[in-house]
């Protein structure tokens, strides 16, 4: 019985597992998609790594007012937030 159960854990934890590296190369790609359309992607890759979400999401939030298009900038936020300096969209 327990290692059912350990099992059933096991697996759930790599399904979660995956969903998040899925999720994470989705944002990526609509931060390639969503800021290369206006400017290079230069522009983002120098502020990875100083922004939390919220500076994330203002500056999405005034990307959109100017005419962007974001799916979700709350993901997208979350997902640069995330972010260590050099690494998603600027490797």
């Amino acid at each position: 019985m327990k290692q059912c159960l350990m099992a059933m854990l096991v697996a759930c934890v790599l399904v979660l597992g995956f969903a998040v590296v899925a999720v994470n190369a989705q944002s990526g790609g609509d931060v390639s998609a969503a800021c290369s359309s206006c400017h290079n992607l230069k522009r983002v890759c120098l502020m990875v790594g100083s922004k939390d979400k919220a500076g994330w999401e203002k500056t999405i939030n005034r990307m959109v007012a100017n005419g962007a298009s974001v799916g979700n900038p709350g993901a997208m936020a979350g997902y640069l937030a995330g972010l260590a300096p050099g690494t998603g969209p600027c490797q």
